[in-house]
């Protein structure tokens, strides 16, 4: 019990009285510190496996949600700290400023880089990945071209103050609304405000005020709606690549397959019904809805001939896939959705 207290106090000194106040009595109970915030510490993380007692691996990085451990002899084995909320300051009007123009630019050259790329699209909706459902309209492409000169502003902001990338939204928040404004006027924000007629006896084909209250949500051409927060692997574009320890994500197709393994046993399950796979359905039909990244004049993009192009992310397959081997494929097309900005236009 000393032992526990004067690991407390080590603590207290260190972080300070506000910082552990919450958690003094649970350690006290419990031995346990849970969610203290402390910058710059790394984090050991126990791997799946792990022999009992072993000390796990220090990784950089900080993981929230774990706990400091107080075992019996005083000696505190740090389980994973989560950061201390200091957020760096917003960048300047000016590295702002400068940003746009730089992204500006970029857009620009990528176009033109896509006229010469053209060679490797197809004008029919025979592309793999591609099929008549999955037509992208020109109202989409002119909002995505607006959206992609806001996310690459974003990026060479942020690249300017070198700050980790799980900060990168939050120093974005920061920005003031006078700068804010400013992107949105060059830029050409699509989502502006909309004038309802509350006696309209029809709702509107667009989907646009069939909600007065908020006319712009269920309308087509606005951005889908997030349940949970996004994850980019810069924190802002970029598809996730790793874990949660750093490490590789496994390949899509290898996924797929042991999901999908063939089998000749059956599962009941008496707490699901047909109704279950209509309504899965209605959800992905919903969402597969969204527009699809285009080539110049609205080709399809190959992404498994170009993959370096801006909108693919193409899935590589294993030479011992159980079906795609016998046809020597390694590539398996996949092309992003047109990337967009929130309703608001912010970075």
């Amino acid at each position: 019990m000393w032992n526990q207290l004067f690991a407390l106090l080590v603590l207290l000194t260190i972080l300070g009285p506000a910082e552990c106040l919450q958690a003094n009595l649970n350690a006290l109970m419990k031995g346990t510190l849970e969610q203290i915030s402390i910058q710059g510490i790394t984090s050991p993380q126990q791997r799946p496996g792990q022999r009992p007692g072993v000390r796990p691996e220090v990784r950089p990085g900080i993981r929230p949600g774990n706990r400091v451990d107080i075992n019996s002899i005083g000696n505190i084995a740090i389980s994973g700290i989560s950061k201390i909320d200091v957020t760096p300051k917003a960048p300047s009007r000016k590295v702002i400023e400068t940003a746009l123009k730089t992204a500006t630019v970029k857009v620009r050259k990528d176009d033109r880089m896509e006229q010469s790329l053209r060679k490797f699209d197809t004008p029919d909706i025979q592309t793999e990945g591609f099929g008549p459902h999955l037509l992208t309209s020109l109202e989409a492409i002119e909002i995505s071209e607006n959206a992609q000169v806001v996310i690459e502003t974003a990026k060479n902001a942020v690249e300017k103050l070198k700050i980790d990338k799980s900060q990168r939204r939050k120093v974005l928040e920061q920005i003031p609304d006078s700068v804010l404004n400013k992107i949105k006027k060059q830029t050409r924000c699509p989502f502006g405000a909309v004038q309802c007629d509350p006696t309209n006896k029809y709702r509107t084909a667009d989907g646009s005020c069939n909600n007065v209250a908020n006319p712009l949500w269920g309308k087509s051409h606005t951005p889908f709606e997030r349940f949970i927060p996004s994850f980019y692997e810069d924190g802002l574009d970029d598809p996730r690549a790793t874990d949660v320890f750093g490490d590789p994500l496994p390949l899509a197709r290898d996924i797929s397959v042991k999901v999908h393994t063939v089998s000749d046993s059956t599962t009941q399950m008496d707490d699901l019904s047909h109704f279950s796979m209509e309504f899965g359905q209605f959800v992905s039909h919903d969402i597969q809805m969204n527009a699809l990244s285009k080539g110049r004049y609205l080709s399809n993009l190959n992404c498994c001939a170009s993959p370096q192009r801006r909108n693919c992310f193409p899935i590589p397959l294993p030479t011992n896939d159980p079906f795609y081997s016998t046809f020597n494929r390694t590539c398996m097309n996949f092309v992003r959705a047109l990337a967009t900005t929130n309703l608001e236009c912010e970075l």
